[in-house]
């Protein structure tokens, strides 16, 4: 296969990823609104193409109000691992992000969300704690020969698992 079809099946994939990570978003802003946090979604802006994608960043995920303070989360849908807590979080590290989402985010993310696969469960990170993380390139497996530079960080930087089906 040559290089356009790769992009163009690649931005196809991406589209998809993007639809299904808008609703991983939307299940944790009902979480935080069922817990008396507001929850403000920025519009989604999806790119025509490839060439034009770095011109439809977004500004973020959600952003919520702690103390007074507007602050930017970043939801991660994990589509690979099921975990409820530390005790059954399949490795011994946490993938937070890819690294060029953090280094362009303006404001820089307060809070990253890892759900995983059943979207019933968790893992917060602190942005607080980058400093802790570290850069690894990897195949993207979701995407023909693509690679990227992923942060990861140990689950010591998980400061909170939960359960998203939960009553508290």
């Amino acid at each position: 296969m040559n290089d356009r079809l790769h992009v163009e099946h690649n931005n196809r994939v991406f589209t998809g990823n993007l639809s299904r990570s808008r609703a991983a978003v939307n299940l944790f802003a009902a979480y935080l609104f069922k817990r008396g946090y507001p929850a403000e979604m920025p519009e989604e802006r999806v790119a025509p193409d490839y060439q034009s994608r770095m011109d439809y960043r977004d500004d973020g995920d959600l952003f919520t109000r702690i103390a007074g303070h507007r602050v930017r989360i970043e939801v991660k849908a994990r589509e690979n691992i099921d975990f409820t807590s530390a005790a059954d979080y399949p490795y011994p590290t946490i993938m937070v992000c890819a690294a060029h989402s953090w280094e362009m985010a303006d404001p820089k993310p307060w809070l990253y969300v890892i759900i995983n696969r059943s979207r019933t469960a968790a893992a917060y990170v602190r942005g607080s704690t980058q400093p802790e993380w570290w850069v690894e390139e990897k195949q993207d497996k979701r995407y023909m020969n693509y690679s990227q530079r992923f942060y990861f960080a140990r689950l010591e930087c998980v400061c909170k698992w939960v359960r998203l089906n939960a009553v508290e």
